[in-house]
């Protein structure tokens, strides 16, 4: 077990240095080697972690995002009232690119991270995981009687494309500080819209 543990660890350390140097000097200048030596490792031994540059920046990123994941989930879990629980996911997803450095400069370096076509989505699994949260939340919201009867899947997908929006414009180029009063109002508007 704590063999496993300690894998876990390498690997996390492992792409959460890579997505470093990607933000650093870019996806074309950041190679394989230089991750390597940052790490202390030679240049095959990544290559159990990832079958090339491309796969391993991938990775980096998706790591990222699974982190961001858990937090929102990790902060929802400390919230009963489902109205608050909405609120705090959606904030706490949003504000997450304020405090990851490293991916906000990934974003801005490459745009075509988030999208809102399914089917230009490079991190599928991901978005599902996130619009599962949204329509789980939607589904106890309209069980407990606090949130309208409204379709759940149409409702998580249309809640999902305007966080992707909100994150392109508040990340996509340099950091647009207005956009969070911005999405903090219109949040409000939605849940106010959603509450039965």
């Amino acid at each position: 077990m704590a063999r496993n543990v300690k894998n876990e660890e390498r690997i996390r350390q492992i792409y959460e240095t890579a997505l470093n140097l990607f933000a650093k000097h870019g996806y074309r200048k950041t190679s394989v080697v230089d991750i390597a030596n940052e790490l202390g490792m030679v240049k095959g031994n990544l290559y159990l972690y990832a079958l090339n540059k491309q796969d391993l920046y991938e990775k980096a990123i998706n790591n990222s995002f699974t982190g961001w994941q858990s937090r929102v989930v990790e902060a929802m879990n400390n919230v009963e009232d489902i109205v608050d629980k909405f609120r705090i996911m959606s904030i706490k997803a949003y504000d997450y690119l304020h405090q990851n450095k490293d991916l906000r400069i990934i974003i801005q370096q490459d745009p075509t991270i988030f999208t809102i076509y399914p089917k230009e989505d490079r991190f599928p699994k991901i978005n599902k995981n996130s619009l599962e949260m949204i329509r789980n939340l939607l589904k106890q919201g309209i069980e407990q009687g606090r949130f309208k009867e409204v379709d759940i899947d149409s409702t998580s997908e249309f809640l999902f494309s305007v966080y992707i929006m909100f994150i392109i414009r508040t990340y996509g180029k340099t950091e647009d500080k207005a956009a969070r009063k911005l999405f903090i109002t219109g949040l409000d508007i939605l849940i106010d819209g959603l509450r039965k």
